[in-house]
């Protein structure tokens, strides 16, 4: 079960593509929020 360098997916140009950095965008969006109403809330 050895990890071949040509299978391994390229982070960095996978952290780049726009796609992520919307998924990224929406997670700040959604936990932002939830941490701020939490300490509200407690």
């Amino acid at each position: 079960m050895a990890n071949n360098p040509s299978t391994l997916p390229d982070w960095e140009a996978l952290s780049r593509k726009p796609e992520f950095q919307e998924l990224l965008a929406a997670k700040k969006r959604f936990t932002i929020p939830c941490c701020v109403f939490f300490l509200v809330y407690y």
